[in-house]
């Protein structure tokens, strides 16, 4: 037997609430490239993934998801690449 895991529409809309939350304080900062980073978000857990200029960014990055109102988690799927190397 396969359960899946649904969303109520009330779920779905705060997801999309948080998401867009997470991605405007991201792209706001001076210090994070918001472009490079995808957010996902599932009940509030978000995971942030792609790459980052450095620890200092990454660091930075999940400090601005962890303190957006919704946010219950965060997951750090981020890539340290120098810039030389992006």
């Amino acid at each position: 037997r396969v359960l899946f895991r649904s969303k109520t529409v009330g779920e779905a809309v705060d997801d999309t609430t948080t998401t867009t939350r997470v991605k405007t304080a991201l792209l706001n900062d001076p210090d994070v490239g918001g472009l490079r980073i995808d957010v996902d978000i599932f009940k509030g857990v978000v995971t942030l993934s792609g790459r980052v200029k450095s620890q200092g960014e990454k660091d930075k990055a999940v400090a601005l998801a962890r303190r957006t109102s919704g946010v219950t988690e965060v997951k750090d799927a981020l890539q340290v690449i120098p810039s030389e190397q992006q």
